[in-house]
């Protein structure tokens, strides 16, 4: 039995029901009962009738959605360019050299190799984060945007990122012109490469980490609640 309807129960076997404002009679209504995920949903009424709504506003450039159909899962998603702002700087000066570049050298082929070459001719080199798109890594683990880089370290030992945003659509094409970011690229990548994406999720749900008390409670709200097939 649910904690939502164990508290209803008692409600009714009393008497005289306690006045709760807003609630007629008294009673607590099941649809919300007391579990901790439903405080991050932003419209449960929505989430048992069609299995979906959106999470609540996550805070730190995070947004995210929950399914109940089928296997319960939760997304969440970060905003890329959020954390770009947050720990590097666009270097409008470089931006607009390597923009130059692009538009008069390119002829064609990978990205990733005129990009290396670029880094390379201004006579630095390559980080250790290499030089590749985001859609290859493991999208389990990566919860950030796509997007084609560079990482570089310049001869006075500064470090940046050559970034060329996607515009959205089919990930082979659709990107913007390089960017020069300059500032911390491993703050930038670690804070959207996640080690346990279940354990952080659980984390953001209110549930201390515990990803298997938090998949429980989806369950059984599930039960009580969806109104889907």
């Amino acid at each position: 039995m649910s904690k939502a309807k164990e508290i209803i129960n008692v409600f009714v076997e009393q008497e005289e029901q306690p006045h709760l404002p807003g609630i007629p009679g008294g009673r607590l209504e099941p649809l919300l009962g007391s579990y901790e995920f439903l405080k991050m949903v932003a419209d449960p009424d929505e989430l048992a009738a069609k299995g979906h709504s959106d999470l609540k506003d996550l805070g730190e450039g995070r947004k995210g959605e929950i399914w109940i159909i089928h296997e319960p899962e939760i997304n969440i998603m970060i905003d890329s360019m959020y954390f770009a702002e947050q720990y590097m700087n666009k270097d409008e000066a470089l931006t607009e050299e390597v923009q130059k570049a692009f538009d008069s050298e390119y002829e064609g082929g990978g990205w990733k190799d005129w990009r290396q070459e670029w880094v390379e001719k201004k006579g630095w080199k390559v980080g250790d984060y290499g030089s590749d798109n985001t859609y290859n890594w493991d999208s389990y683990n990566w919860w950030g945007d796509i997007f084609e880089y560079t990482h570089f370290i310049t001869d006075e030992n500064d470090e940046g990122i050559i970034i060329q945003w996607h515009g959205g659509g089919d990930a082979r094409g659709n990107y913007s012109s390089p960017e020069i970011w300059m500032g911390s690229v491993e703050e930038f990548m670690g804070y959207q490469h996640m080690g346990d994406p279940e354990e952080e999720i659980a984390y953001t749900m209110g549930y201390e980490g515990n990803s298997d008390a938090l998949k429980e409670d989806i369950e059984k709200w599930k039960e009580e609640n969806y109104k889907g097939d």
